[in-house]
């Protein structure tokens, strides 16, 4: 009985250890799919490619769609305003 006792609760220690663990998971419930980021190796590393989509080639351009996973320190909002500076920087047609 005591032998159990020690299994069932080792079973709800690991049980709640699985369940805590982060995902690293992008749910969109409005268009139905999820992505989850693959586990890196390498903490160090500064980018992680996590998917390429590329689209159907219309008038000599064929569009793509690239999602990464970056090492960012600050907040979303300095991330936007980054990439936004460095786009405009780009001077692409409107």
């Amino acid at each position: 009985m005591r032998f159990t006792v020690i299994i069932v609760v080792g079973l709800f220690v690991v049980t709640g250890a699985l369940a805590a663990e982060p995902k690293n998971t992008f749910i969109s419930s409005d268009h139905g799919i999820s992505i989850e980021a693959p586990a890196s190796k390498d903490i160090e590393a500064q980018n992680l490619q996590i998917a390429m989509f590329f689209l159907p080639p219309s008038n000599n351009f064929a569009a793509n769609v690239n999602i990464q996973k970056q090492k960012f320190t600050d907040s979303i909002e300095a991330y936007d305003k980054l990439t936004v500076g460095q786009l405009s920087n780009l001077n692409l047609p409107s």
